[in-house]
C-alpha cells in the first residue's frame, strides 16, 4: 500500500514538473492547448489531444450538449492554437456580478460563452459563489457534468 501511494506521488510530481498540471493559489490548473479563441473566464471542454498528449479545448456553451460538459474555468485569455492552463478545481477571480447572489449559489456555463448565475438551455453547474461582488468576485471552480 505504501509503495502504491509512492508511485503515485511520484507520478503526480512527474506531472507538476512537466508542466501538465499546476497548484496556483489554492487552485488546481491543467496544461491545454485552445482549438479556438479563449476568453478569460471562459468555460472549457475537451476537443481532443494533440500530438504530443496535451488535451485540447473550446468553449463550453450552455446552448446544446454537444458543446458540453465544461471541465473548467480558464482564469486568462488563450489564443486559439495556443497553451495555457484551465482551473479545474479551486478559485477563480470574475467580473460576474454576483452582488444578488448568495455565497455558494451555483455558477453555469451560459448560452454562446462565458459563465452566469442562471443556467443556460442545457444545464452545466460549473461552479460557486464564493465572493460577492458587482465587478470583483470570485467563483469556487467544481464542475458538475449534468450534460
Amino acid at each position: 500500500m505504501i509503495q502504491d501511494l509512492g508511485r503515485r506521488l511520484h507520478g503526480l510530481v512527474d506531472l507538476v514538473r512537466g508542466g501538465a498540471l499546476r497548484l496556483s493559489n489554492s487552485s488546481v490548473q491543467i496544461r491545454v492547448k485552445a482549438t479556438g479563441a479563449i476568453s478569460a473566464e471562459d468555460p472549457v471542454m475537451t476537443d481532443g489531444v494533440d500530438a504530443d498528449n496535451v488535451i485540447q479545448v473550446k468553449r463550453a456553451d450552455g446552448a446544446a450538449a454537444s458543446t458540453l460538459p465544461a471541465i473548467g474555468v480558464a482564469p486568462a485569455a488563450i489564443a486559439s492554437g495556443a497553451y495555457g492552463y484551465v482551473t479545474i478545481s479551486g478559485p477563480v477571480a470574475t467580473t460576474l456580478d454576483t452582488s444578488g447572489a448568495t455565497l455558494h449559489d451555483p455558477v453555469y456555463v451560459k448560452n454562446t460563452n462565458g459563465i452566469s448565475l442562471t443556467a443556460g438551455t442545457v444545464s452545466d453547474k460549473v461552479g460557486l459563489v464564493l465572493v460577492k461582488s458587482a465587478t470583483a468576485s470570485r467563483i469556487y471552480v467544481m464542475p458538475e457534468q449534468t450534460a
